[in-house]
Order: C-alpha cells, then sequence, then structure tokens
C-alpha cells in the first residue's frame, strides 16, 4: 500500500492530491452511514461508565486524541504548490479541525450508546457497533477503517517528503534528497527514501506505540511553532504578504504552549525518555551536518569571489 502511493506521488502532486481527495471523500461515506444509523440504534441505558479512569489511562486517551490532529501543519510543506496559500491554507485547516472534532465526539458518543461497556473490549468498535444491525454494515465500518488509514498514508506521504526537499536543499541532508523531476516537478528521492522509512518504522513496533511517540514529538514541535510565531510576529518578520497581525497571539501561545508541555507530562517515563531521545539525536545529526554544510560552502563563497568576471561560468 505505501509504495503504491509512493508510485502515484512520483507522478505528480495533482494525482497525489487527487488521490488524498478521493481517499478522504470515501472514508466519509461509512462515518455518514454510522452516524445516520447510530441516532436511531442509540440507548441510553448503554451510555454508562464501564470503568474507573485512571491517570495513566487518561494521559493514553489525550495523547492518542492529539494524534487525531497531528499532521496538519504538513499541508504547509506543499504550499509552493496551491494557489493562495495564505488564504487557502488556514481555512483549509480551520475547517478540517471543525469537522475532525464534530466527527470524532459523534462518533464516541453513538459507539458509547451501542455498545455500553462492551466497548471496553472491542478492537473494532465501529463495526462491532454496526453488526447488530446488519452484517454488511459491518463490513462497511471495516472498509471505511482500512479507507481511512489509506488516507492519512496518503496525506503524510505526500507533505513529508517536502521537508526531506527543504532541509536537503539547506544542505542539512544529502543533496539527492534536495532535486526534483524535471518533469513531474517532483521530489523523486525523497518521495522513495521517505516510503523507505515508513515500512521500516511500520514493521518495527504497534499502531499505538509508534502513535504515542509521533504525537509527543509533534508535541515538542508544537511548543517551538508557538515560541517561534510570537517571536516573528514581534519582530514583524514576512517572507511575503503583510506581518500576522493577530491581537490574541500572545495568549494563543502561551496556552498552546502550556498545553503540550501538559501533554508530554502525561506520557510515561519510557515514552518520554524516547521522545528526549530521538530530539538530542537529531539535533546532534543537525550540529554536524551543519558544520560540514559551512565548511563545503565556505571553500565554494571564496572561489566565487575570487574569480574574474571572464572565468565565471554561468551556473557561478
Amino acid at each position: 500500500m505505501i509504495a503504491t502511493i509512493a508510485v502515484v506521488n512520483l507522478t505528480g502532486a495533482t494525482h497525489g492530491a487527487q488521490l488524498i481527495n478521493a481517499a478522504t471523500l470515501l472514508k466519509l461515506v461509512p462515518l455518514a452511514v454510522l452516524l445516520l444509523a447510530g441516532v436511531f440504534a442509540f440507548q441510553g441505558t448503554k451510555f454508562l461508565q464501564g470503568v474507573t479512569p485512571t491517570t495513566t489511562g487518561i494521559g493514553r486517551a489525550v495523547i492518542l486524541s492529539l494524534f487525531v490532529f497531528t499532521g496538519m501543519e504538513v499541508s504547509v510543506c506543499a504550499s509552493g504548490e496551491v494557489a493562495e496559500p495564505s488564504r487557502t491554507i488556514p481555512r483549509g485547516l480551520l475547517i478540517a479541525m471543525l469537522v475532525l472534532t464534530f466527527l470524532y465526539v459523534s462518533i464516541q458518543l453513538i459507539a458509547q450508546g451501542m455498545l455500553g461497556s462492551a466497548l471496553e473490549h472491542s478492537v473494532v468498535p465501529l463495526a462491532d457497533a454496526m453488526a447488530p444491525i446488519s452484517p454488511v454494515l459491518r463490513l462497511v465500518m471495516l472498509a471505511g477503517a482500512a479507507l481511512s488509514m489509506f488516507g492519512c498514508i496518503s496525506s503524510d506521504q505526500f507533505c513529508t517528503p517536502r521537508i526531506l526537499l527543504a532541509i536537503a536543499r539547506d544542505s542539512l541532508l544529502p543533496r539527492f534528497l534536495g532535486k526534483v523531476n524535471p518533469t513531474t516537478h517532483t521530489p523523486n528521492a525523497a518521495i522513495l527514501c521517505y516510503a523507505a522509512l515508513v515500512i521500516t518504522l511500520s514493521l518495527s513496533g504497534s499502531f499505538v506505540e509508534l502513535a504515542v511517540l509521533a504525537t509527543l514529538l509533534c508535541a515538542s514541535l508544537y511548543i517551538a511553532g508557538c515560541a517561534a510565531a510570537l517571536q516573528l510576529a514581534r519582530r514583524g518578520v514576512v517572507l511575503a504578504g503583510n506581518p500576522l497581525n493577530f491581537r490574541w497571539l500572545p495568549a494563543a501561545a502561551l496556552v498552546g504552549m502550556a498545553s503540550m508541555l501538559g501533554l508530554i507530562a502525561l506520557a510515561s517515563r519510557r515514552e518520554i525518555l524516547g521522545m528526549v531521545g530521538i530530539i538530542a539525536l537529531s539535533a546532534l545529526v543537525y550540529v554536524v551536518q551543519t558544520r560540514v554544510a559551512r565548511s563545503t560552502v565556505r571553500p565554494a563563497l571564496l572561489n566565487t569571489t575570487n574569480a574574474t568576471p571572464q572565468n565565471r561560468s554561468p551556473e557561478t
């Protein structure tokens, strides 16, 4: 599946975006069926708390809930291939987060009202909720779950290779990752390398373990993003258009950083150590690559500066 998505992305950004849109629309159909059927099958007597929540359980639930929203930032990675990105992407993000919140809260309420205490032990809760109504609807829910994950992976594989492209162009990763195909204008090397990395990580552990670690790493990224947005706004730094003029930015940034720190604190000690270890390793790689890049760029700049107009090549 991952290899198939990679092949589609190699053919061009348009095809990759079309695949994401198709998967998103298809996975919304089973969810709509669940919501409509669930309204009529909902039983108030089953809507009871089956277990007493613990601190560990609440922490794990909060972390996995944030996983729903992680990846929202990767849409910015494709902003160079989006019409009017400063207008399109913020509106798209706002709409997506509001729709996601409505869907997940509604689905949780209906599943609880249909399965009751059995929800705790269900591996495929949406399919089990539809089973008493119709075996066909159970299959529809299973297909919807597969489509949902397919859409998630499609979006990730479309956007994340462009992060590798940008980092490589800053000389912090091998240069071949910063090249694009002259015909399709896609970062083919980055797409293939990322697909191989995703396959390797998929085979290395369970979904929940990888989801928790990925969410914690995103939380640390969001803390840095909030701090950076606040600092850039204060300095009036902008690459295009007008500087950000959001009067509630300081309060929003502080709430964002505090909430992400609180979320990290809810993780287990092993998970926090894993997060710190990955950040430390990444920082080490960054420092080494930065020094290597500087040592490579400086001699090239000196050669360019010392060159006379007669012997300068067009590329220089």
